[in-house]
């Protein structure tokens, strides 16, 4: 908007920078309005800051820059951005109820394996007097009585595999396999689908708009 408005592209960087709501942001800011000050082009400095720029920003950046219209490339930069943030926002909301009901269901198996059932085992053992239990009993009762004498070993493989999790989702390979298993999700599956697949529309639309060749 302010590049639009006339506003040289140093100064519209300064004046976001001072907007900005975190002084990661402003110094980001501060580091492309540098850059765009001593001659670079904003493209490349936009490709040194690792994280902050996907690939298709950069080269859509690039490409308008190469045609001398940089203002609505950015706007449109901007505006899919905020359209990403909505789509997130949906999404976290979608999952936030079936995550909280799936944590509370974890809790309460786990509070029945580890203090009703053990109890359960010494009614049976004084009732049926040495009779054997059904089978899905004995194993219901063989796994409360296993995690009630691990429960820190327990403890220790949860915080293992959470931390094994976030040590895949950090890999590329982790990503694609976190990915296959979030689109076979009943009912969230679809819609995780169907919001891919709409952004990576409008980024290609916008990449196309802005001059990024296709291929």
């Amino acid at each position: 908007m302010l590049v639009r408005a006339g506003v040289p592209l140093p100064r519209a960087l300064e004046s976001l920078g001072r907007q900005a709501p975190s002084p990661a942001l402003e110094a980001l800011a501060g580091r492309l309005a540098d850059a765009v000050r001593a001659g670079q082009p904003l493209s490349g400095q936009m490709g040194r800051e690792a994280g902050a720029f996907s690939a298709v920003e950069v080269a859509m950046t690039r490409a308008a820059e190469a045609g001398g219209t940089p203002a609505p490339v950015l706007a449109r930069m901007a505006a899919g951005r905020e359209q990403a943030q909505r789509l997130r926002r949906r999404l976290h909301a979608a999952t936030a109820y079936p995550l909280l009901v799936m944590a509370v269901a974890a809790v309460i198996v786990a509070a029945l394996l580890l203090f009703v059932v053990p109890r359960f085992q010494e009614i049976f053992a004084t009732q049926l007097r040495g009779q054997p239990l059904p089978p899905l009993t004995r194993a219901v009762i063989g796994t409360a009585l296993f995690l009630r004498t691990h429960v820190l070993a327990g403890g220790v493989a949860l915080v293992g595999a959470v931390a094994v999790l976030r040590w895949l989702a950090g890999s590329q390979r982790g990503r694609r396999w976190r990915d296959r298993l979030v689109l076979r999700v009943p009912l969230f599956g679809p819609l995780a689908r169907r919001i891919v697949v709409a952004a990576f529309a409008r980024t290609l639309g916008s990449s196309l708009e802005s001059g990024v060749p296709l291929l």
